[in-house]
């Protein structure tokens, strides 16, 4: 499983996330509530469903990026650029 680097467009953040949670056309993605731990459900790659996550219009700015540490890495840069 790989990483991808997305904008949420309308929060205007950049984040990485699990190449399984964005949409198969990558318009949008899913992201876990805030009762929930966003870091470690990247982490743990946690499946994504209704009650637990929301989907969010997004673009993606890099993707399939092999590690996660790699991914948080460049997705450093992105955000500083």
């Amino acid at each position: 499983m790989t990483y991808h680097i997305v904008i949420f467009v309308q929060e205007d953040t950049v984040e990485v996330v699990p190449s399984h949670w964005l949409s198969k056309d990558g318009t949008t993605c899913a992201w876990p509530h805030r009762n929930l731990d966003p870091k470690k459900q990247i982490e743990k790659k946690t499946n994504p469903n209704t009650s637990d996550f929301n989907w969010y219009d997004v673009r993606i700015l890099a993707k399939d990026i092999a590690t996660l540490k790699d991914a948080k890495t460049k997705c450093s840069k992105a955000i500083h650029t």
